[in-house]
């Protein structure tokens, strides 16, 4: 979420990093890089494995050669107010089950995993329908529970059924199988 870091740079300067962000709800993140005095410096941003199509963009310029899986060096000086803004791709990616969990799959929307959980659901957990990865859309929708999930995403499953998956760390909050 929202954060600021004061730090030091190798030449004594401060730094302020000021981050305004919904992730892990929202794919948005803009860090705002205000040094003391201009300064060069490398800023090192982890690009996650499973966002295939990030988009880095500074001070409005798009940047070449961001890849998932790695670090994006942006080394250059930078001066109070510099702006960099993150996409991450948020699109649906998956875990295939081995062993006893053959035949299942983990759903991820972003960094989060997905879950069935009974408070959100109408079908019993030995009911849940199956998704067809290749055409599932989730849609974001808001819970109106008194434990509210993180996220709350619904499916049409392929017999038609509504499915509803939260954020596996809301998941059984309450006591409710998951």
């Amino acid at each position: 979420g929202p954060s600021t870091i004061t730090t030091r740079l190798p030449s004594g300067a401060s730094l302020v990093l000021a981050q305004e962000t919904d992730y892990p709800i929202g794919p948005r993140v803009s860090l705002k890089v205000s040094p003391a005095r201009s300064a060069r410096f490398a800023l090192k941003l982890r690009i996650p494995h499973w966002s295939r199509a990030t988009r880095v963009k500074v001070n409005g310029k798009p940047i070449d050669g961001v890849a998932g899986g790695s670090y994006l060096t942006l080394d250059r000086t930078w001066k109070r107010g510099d702006t960099v803004e993150l996409e991450f791709d948020f699109s649906f990616h998956y875990w295939v089950g081995e062993r006893e969990s053959a035949g299942k799959t983990s759903v991820y929307r972003g960094p989060l995993l997905l879950t069935y959980d009974r408070r959100f659901n109408t079908m019993d957990p030995d009911e849940v329908p199956s998704l067809d990865a290749a055409t599932s859309r989730g849609r974001i929708v808001p819970s109106a529970h008194w434990l509210p999930p993180l996220l709350l995403l619904e499916f049409t499953a392929t017999d038609g059924r509504t499915l509803r998956l939260c954020d596996f760390g809301s998941a059984g909050v309450g006591g409710s199988p998951y």
